[in-house]
């Protein structure tokens, strides 16, 4: 994972203010926080799909999380604005790997935290994957790194 952001990498971005209950004993951002502006930025992001003529989210499919892995770099305070990075890595049949960066609005330099996760596309009433509409796959694929 970078340890520096390369803003024109990255397709989507979130802002985060730190609330005050979002710190905990050492004065510093909870890590079950950063689950919580993880969430924010991935569903702001697909969302952005969404304006785009797929929407994920109604009474015949949905998107279920399936695996997330953070890695905490340095912490982030009360009062801090954040900046989250998103972009789509990987597109399978019916899963979306995403890596998310986390820095400080005020100094793109300072990451915060990273993230990859894994959301997959699931038809409501059997609870199974489903493959992507290829609407969708169309997008994303305009979206992913050149290296992938």
């Amino acid at each position: 994972m970078p340890t520096t952001v390369k803003p024109e990498e990255y397709h989507h971005e979130t802002l985060v203010r730190v609330r005050f209950c979002e710190t905990d004993a050492n004065q510093h951002v909870s890590q079950a926080s950063y689950v919580i502006y993880l969430e924010e930025a991935r569903i702001a992001f697909l969302e952005s799909l969404a304006s785009r003529g797929f929407d994920w989210w109604n009474d015949d499919h949905t998107l279920v999380l399936v695996q997330q892995c953070v890695t905490y770099k340095r912490p982030a305070y009360f009062r801090q604005t954040l900046k989250v990075y998103t972009r789509p890595t990987r597109l399978g049949r019916s899963s979306l790997d995403l890596h998310h960066v986390i820095v400080l609005l005020d100094n793109l330099d300072i990451v915060i935290a990273e993230s990859t996760s894994t959301v997959v596309f699931l038809e409501i009433s059997s609870g199974s994957s489903m493959p992507w509409p290829e609407s969708f796959r169309q997008t994303v694929e305009t979206l992913m790194p050149a290296s992938t």
